[in-house]
């Protein structure tokens, strides 16, 4: 009974009851429905809660609400609701407002505009400074040596310490309690960190980089106003009375100047507030190399690369442009030196800061509560109407008003506080040394070593003070340059030179005597002057680079691309191998017969024929376009000339002297004032030119460049940079000979006519073409060039036609003995034109090429013959284009005649003998035939 009742039990159970099964369908429906009304209220509780952490600028806890609510929107159940649809819009517009307000954000620290940053820079304190110290150290500091100011400048200490703390492997954890944005560098951390939870660190590297220039033009237009406010007009124009040009150049600016003062205040929180600006991007740059370094994947190391030097370039052209303006007056002389330093590319300033005021109403006070008002309420309206059409980021310095203190630089975009004034560079470059000490301190460790953060302040003294004092030789530079004959032969070469040189040339060797006539009164400051000899002299070598490159580039690229290729032969004289066995044969006067010289020769000829064989086999070969004209060879001969001449006359100005400065530097030890006062000024002084029984003083030394030190060593650095481009012109003259002659031989065996019926006492076209512009170009180099560069040009072209005659070879296809005859005619032709422009006539020697001419008049069996008894003094592959040409008469009969087994019968013939030839090469111990 028991075991019956078990049974039936079990069966009860196992029975599927169909109203169970519907309760249990029922429950788990009733359950989605909860849980989807859950997450209905979850989803509408999200704005509430982004908002107050974005408020709270709790922005790693705002990005991961935010990432779960857009998963919950997407779930497929909750993405079939369309009263959602809202919400759904509303999170995903919620991401791109995200990213824009954490891209302010991030401005907003960066920048220094949250007043969280203002511990990060400081306001410049006077402290009873003594500007005669500051003079003193002004001497000293422009070697760049690191002082104390240095290091504690601009509480660098902020950044060590986030650098110490910082460990990039690991990622930010947010801590709700805290205040991240007390921490200014913390809060950029967590700001980047949150842009790559967003995927948006590309994007915001953009924006970062297109809005720096904007950012720090704010920057300096904030600190000048709150300068402008430190310093009111009535102060400054009741303590800075206007000074003379003549009394400033003498005496220099009195030290208690108020305007000294104002440019120091400037110029020091100016560059205490943009160290800050570097941390801050310092601070980027590691947190980005952090996160870099977390994700491993190749792809996103590319995308996440964060430059910082691109950073600091900007920053160095925004100091630049500032400089500029407080030191280059340009309402006295509108061209300045900026030609010589834009063509040097120096001294360029970017254009910017399109929403200049263009007028303003005479009469109207724009400060106005009335007139205020009334703009917040245009701009607001426009804001509402078009988005986007005015900038959130107003302030008043955007006004750009006229400063009634000081007139204002028309072509700047700063209001300036003094007036601009070439000294102003005293009060300026301090600070300025001081700028970079700590900006290379706060480098990444890869980029400490970069020379080029301390470049812009050696132009400021080469390429500020000097073109202000010396305007004169800069604007008459400029004009001698800029007449239309500046590139013409000197009508009145004859006058100055034995060999025509330009224009430009002979003025501007006049102008440098009377510039060294000029500035040899000015005593200590010699090496100041000469570097604005030696800044002409790099202008220029620009010049006539830019002209040489003008005459090379090919007239029909010229036209149509924006990078023009250059002409064969340019190309071919900047080849390494080619400028070493060139500048051997430079040097002297070498003996052409002599074995170092035969052996260069050689090399030189080996890159000409790889050059041949190498462009045969990838393409059409040299065309006639690759050649210069005869009249671009003329320019480049009186070019070379031209620079020849140049350079002798520099140095027959070089002088060097060191006895006079160092015995003026230890009398004027003591004398601060005095030592200053010459620094600064130009000076007569006696005692740096003496006369002697030969001549007077002013004919020995005042036509002379006096040199010392480290301005000497530019100087030849700057002569040779000349000499160089005169090597170039000669050497460029040089290949275009020889690329000239590879290209009519190619043009005489591939396209001459061999297989001749009659014979013929006429040379081959192209082989007279050759003969003509070889001949005019021979004359242009008599006329224009000095007789070593001649010489230079023509040595070892005959040893190179010689050679090339025979190797050309290779491209007949077929010659008979009527074709021999004419290839004979060919090479006395070519003879005898060599030997009437060389200037040894003995060094033209074709016979190697007549004789290998004459053998290929031989019958093939007659040829074997003679090589294989040893007659015949011919390489391999001389031989084998022989044995080639030897046969190639009887195999092209056969074929014109339609014979095809006579033909190959002829072809297994020349085969067989190849084949002879080889072995008899192979197993010969002659070194003759090796």
């Amino acid at each position: 009974m028991v075991k019956e009742g078990l049974i039936k039990a079990r069966a009860d159970l196992s029975t599927r009851r169909p109203t169970l099964k519907d309760l249990r369908a029922s429950s788990l429906k009733y359950k989605q429905m909860l849980e989807i009304l859950d997450h209905i209220e979850e989803l509408k509780s999200i704005p509430d809660k982004l908002e107050a952490q974005i408020s709270q600028k709790q922005f790693l806890s705002a990005h991961d609400t935010l990432s779960q609510a857009l998963r919950m929107a997407d779930n497929e159940d909750l993405a079939a609701i369309s009263a959602l649809q809202p919400i759904r819009s509303y999170l995903l517009s919620q991401e791109s407002s995200l990213f824009s307000i954490l891209i302010e954000e991030l401005h907003n620290h960066v920048y220094l505009k949250s007043p969280y940053c203002d511990s990060r820079w400081n306001i410049y304190t006077q402290e009873n400074d003594d500007f005669t110290n500051k003079e003193q150290a002004l001497e000293d500091k422009i070697k760049f040596e690191l002082s104390e100011k240095s290091s504690t400048f601009s509480g660098s200490a902020l950044l060590d310490d986030f650098l110490k703390n910082f460990d990039g492997e690991k990622p930010l954890v947010e801590d709700p309690k805290k205040n991240s944005e007390a921490d200014s560098f913390y809060y950029i951390r967590l700001i980047i960190e949150t842009l790559a939870n967003l995927n948006r660190l590309p994007s915001a590297f953009d924006l970062i980089h297109q809005r720096l220039p904007a950012e720090l033009h704010k920057i300096v237009d904030k600190t000048i106003e709150e300068v402008n406010q430190r310093y009111p007009q009535n102060v400054r124009e009741l303590r800075g009375p206007k000074i003379s040009q003549a009394t400033i150049l003498e005496q220099g600016f009195p030290s208690t100047d108020i305007r000294l003062a104002v440019l120091k205040d400037l110029t020091w929180t100016l560059y205490s507030k943009l160290i800050a600006v570097l941390q801050g991007h310092r601070v980027i740059y590691e947190v980005v190399r952090g996160i870099s370094r977390r994700r491993g994947n190749a792809q996103d190391k590319d995308l996440l690369q964060y430059d910082f030097y691109g950073v600091f370039r900007i920053i160095q052209s925004e100091i630049r442009s500032l400089l500029y303006s407080y030191i280059a007056d340009k309402t006295q002389t509108p061209t300045r030196h900026q030609d010589m330093l834009d063509s040097l590319g120096l001294g360029a300033r970017r254009s910017r800061d399109r929403k200049r005021t263009i007028f303003r109403y005479n009469g109207v006070d724009y400060e106005k509560d009335e007139f205020l008002s009334e703009f917040q309420t245009l701009r607001q309206t426009l804001n509402q109407t078009v988005p986007g059409l005015v900038s959130n980021a107003y302030t008043k310095s955007e006004e750009q008003k006229l400063s009634p203190f000081a007139p204002t630089d028309l072509s700047s975009s700063h209001t300036l506080l003094v007036t601009p004034n070439v000294f102003n560079i005293r009060v300026m470059l301090d600070p300025t040394v001081m700028f970079l000490q700590k900006a290379k301190a706060i480098f990444p460790q890869l980029d400490k070593d970069n020379k080029e953060t301390d470049a812009f302040l050696e132009e400021f003294l080469v390429n500020a003070f000097l073109p202000q004092l010396e305007d004169t030789l800069s604007l008459s530079v400029h004009r001698a340059m800029s007449n239309p004959d500046a590139l013409l032969v000197d009508l009145q070469w004859n006058r100055v030179s034995k060999k025509p040189v330009l224009k430009a040339a002979s003025s501007f060797i006049g102008l440098v005597r009377k510039t060294c006539r000029l500035l040899n009164t000015g005593y200590l400051y010699r090496e100041k002057y000469a570097s604005l000899i030696i800044t002409t002299v790099q202008w220029l070598t620009r010049y006539m680079k830019d002209h040489l490159d003008n005459l090379v580039v090919g007239q029909e690229e010229e036209a149509n691309s924006s990078n023009k290729p250059r002409k064969l032969c340019y190309s071919m004289s900047l080849n390494k191998a080619i400028r070493t066995i060139a500048a051997s044969m430079l040097k002297g006067n070498p003996n052409p017969l002599s074995q170092d010289i035969q052996e260069k020769l050689g090399q030189e000829v080996a890159i000409y024929m790889s050059k041949r064989y190498s462009q045969r086999g990838n393409g059409p070969g040299i065309t006639r376009t690759d050649l210069l004209d005869l009249n671009t060879f003329q320019s480049i001969c009186v070019l070379a000339t031209s620079l020849r001449w140049i350079v002798h006359h520099l140095k027959s100005i070089r002088k060097v002297n060191e006895q006079v400065d160092a015995a003026s530097d230890k009398s004027d030890t003591n004398s601060l004032d005095a030592r200053l006062k010459k620094r600064w000024t130009l000076m007569e002084i006696s005692k740096s030119t003496q006369p002697t029984e030969h001549c007077s003083s002013t004919e020995k030394d005042t036509e002379h460049l006096i040199l010392t030190g480290e301005p000497l060593k530019r100087f030849d650095a700057a002569v040779s940079e000349l000499e160089y481009l005169a090597d170039t012109c000669v050497i460029a003259l040089r290949c275009d000979m020889r690329c000239r002659a590879l290209y009519y031989i190619d043009r005489t065996m591939v396209e001459g006519e061999y297989l001749l019926d009659n014979e013929t006492e006429e040379r081959d076209v192209f082989i007279g073409y050759l003969d003509a512009e070889c001949v005019k170009c021979d004359e242009h180099m008599v006329e224009y060039l000095l007789e070593s560069d001649k010489d230079f040009i023509l040595t070892g072209l005959a040893r190179m036609v010689n050679e090339l005659l025979i190797a050309d070879a290779d491209s007949l296809d077929v010659i008979n003995s009527n074709g021999v005859q004419k290839m004979h005619c060919n090479i006395l032709v070519l003879q005898q034109m060599l030997k009437s422009v060389v200037s040894d006539p003995k060094h033209v020697d074709f016979s190697k090429a007549i004789k290998f001419y004459e053998l290929a008049g031989w019958s093939p069996v007659s040829l074997i013959d003679a090589i294989k008894s040893g007659s015949v003094d011919q390489s391999h592959e001389e031989c084998k284009m022989l044995i080639r040409l030897a046969n190639s008469e009887i195999i092209h009969r056969h074929e014109s005649a339609g014979r095809r087994d006579a033909a190959s019968v002829t072809k297994n013939i020349l085969n067989e003998q190849l084949v002879q030839l080889h072995e008899y090469f192979s197993s010969s111990t002659d070194g003759t035939h090796a």
